[in-house]
């Protein structure tokens, strides 16, 4: 069993997804690759809505500078290599992905929401990623 927490970097999946990004000679087509797939998903596989939180913190990050707990030296690596990285036509589509994670049909969704005590917390971080993105 891998890591699993609350925060976006407290998982191996969305900490893999992270690995790809650092490495992507392309990251906006990579985020949006992993932004739009979602959206257009019948089905929302657990990791590919890792690879949605993981998109949009970054570019939250690159966007608002919001800095999320998280002492990853891989993730700020990236963020200073890119900080020019133009992601704000992304916006709309991170929103609309995001809220495709915590619809019906998400799978981290319906693992999340089995867990009664902390699933409240998760959703409202996740929520409060979306409005920071779409404000």
């Amino acid at each position: 069993m891998g890591a699993w927490g609350i925060g976006v970097f407290d998982d191996d999946s969305a900490l893999d997804f992270l690995g790809e990004l650092a490495e992507a000679k392309d990251p906006l087509s990579l985020i949006n690759q992993s932004l739009v797939s979602a959206v257009a998903s019948e089905y929302l596989e657990y990791d590919s809505a890792q690879c949605v939180l993981v998109s949009a913190t970054a570019m939250d990050a690159l966007l608002n500078g919001t800095q999320h707990g998280v002492d990853l030296e891989e993730l700020e690596a990236w963020l200073q290599r890119n900080r020019n990285l133009n992601v704000s036509s992304l916006r709309a589509t991170a929103v609309a992905a995001i809220r495709r994670v915590l619809s019906e049909g998400s799978e981290l969704r319906e693992l999340w929401s089995e867990n009664a005590k902390d699933y409240p917390t998760w959703r409202g971080g996740v929520e409060a990623l979306a409005a920071r993105l779409d404000s």
